[in-house]
């Protein structure tokens, strides 16, 4: 039987990591990035054989290389293993650096430059503008615009002293979307994308899933050019935003992207493909399949939109209807959503309680 190691935090990228090889008969090992997880949703999927939690990514590798092979497959859902793992991996999570490889290979790309808070004063390249750490390993995916000079310097002030800060070039969007796909030996293979209609934090909530054949032919060969410029072996997902006819690459990540789960509900299952490649074994069958267009929603991330107010209960109920792909319901594997939804829901009790004192 194959087997992977899967490591990640609580989150339902890597609950959707799990299920993606069980259902494929993947046997899989859980190296959980969680100083609590022991009540964490994603080790009480039936598809988990082993697991191991860990505090942070330093012990997690430190697992790894204790219990496991030197040529384990490992599916990576979080950057901070990545960057321990692959010097390489590590330098390219530059976003900095992501953004000129964008550039070499023909995509276009916001005005972009660096910022070390604390060594200079900064002045945008023009207005509006976004600031968001250099490395996501650093700071995560926050994000803010700003219109004028005193916005941004109240978002510089928030950082730390020799933080750095990317402060790019704000681009009206039409549409966002992420590429996903799997390199194996050279063999880039991208057989659709995700459009984003909600997002939180930059974390996708609620979308739908494409086949490949829907994105313009030279954006697509260049998401696959800048693969193989950087070298990268794995599954990755990278970022773009269009606006009118004209497509801006934003970021590229390095692991698995949590989108990547759609795409197997839709007809194409990557993290699979790669476990069989990365083993020696045939994948070419497990890429034939053709990405069905299904709407997928993130249910526990999501439903804050319609509690804030900002879309009606009746459109989400519509919405969540609409998706064939539930990233915490399965109904074969129940018990992960079954403690997401009472913790989220206890969660929510407590917030209300709170403002009723």
């Amino acid at each position: 039987m194959n087997r992977c190691v899967v490591i990640g935090g609580t989150h339902h990228n890597t609950l959707s990591m799990v299920r993606s090889l069980g259902m494929k008969g993947v046997e899989v090992d859980v190296i959980l990035e969680n100083a609590h997880g022991k009540n964490s949703y994603v080790l009480a999927s039936c598809y988990v054989n082993k697991s191991f939690v860990v505090a942070d990514g330093n012990e997690a590798v430190k697992v790894l290389r204790e219990n496991y092979p030197i040529d384990q497959s490992v599916i990576l859902c979080s950057d901070d293993v990545a960057a321990l793992l692959d010097k390489n991996t590590a330098h390219f999570m530059d976003k900095q650096v992501q953004v000129e490889v964008a550039k070499e290979v023909g995509f276009a790309v916001p005005n972009s430059m660096m910022h070390i808070i604390g060594h200079n004063t900064p002045v945008a390249l023009c207005y509006p503008c976004i600031v968001k750490p250099l490395e996501s390993i650093h700071g995560g995916k926050r994000f803010a615009v700003c219109y004028n000079e005193n916005e941004l310097g109240k978002i510089l002030s928030e950082y730390e002293t020799n933080d750095v800060v990317q402060i790019q070039e704000y681009i009206h969007k039409d549409d966002e979307i992420v590429i996903d796909g799997v390199s194996i030996k050279g063999n880039v293979i991208i057989p659709g994308y995700v459009l984003k209609h909600r997002d939180h934090l930059g974390g996708t909530t609620y979308s739908t899933t494409h086949p490949i054949d829907k994105l313009p032919k030279d954006v697509l060969q260049k998401a696959k050019k800048m693969v193989k410029a950087i070298g990268y072996e794995g599954l990755f997902g990278v970022e773009i935003i269009r606006n009118k006819e004209k497509y801006y690459f934003v970021e590229i990540n390095l692991r698995n992207d949590a989108t990547t789960y759609s795409l197997a509900v839709a007809g194409v299952n990557l993290p699979y493909i790669w476990v069989l490649g990365h083993q020696g074994m045939d994948y070419t069958q497990e890429t034939k399949g053709r990405i069905r267009e299904i709407n997928s929603i993130v249910e526990f991330r999501d439903l804050p939109f319609a509690l804030k107010g900002k879309i009606s209960l009746w459109q989400w109920w519509r919405d969540y209807r609409s998706c064939e792909c539930r990233y915490f319901y399965d109904k074969i594997d129940l018990r992960p959503y079954r403690i997401a939804r009472n913790q989220f829901f206890g969660s929510l009790l407590g917030k209300i309680l709170k403002l009723m004192k």
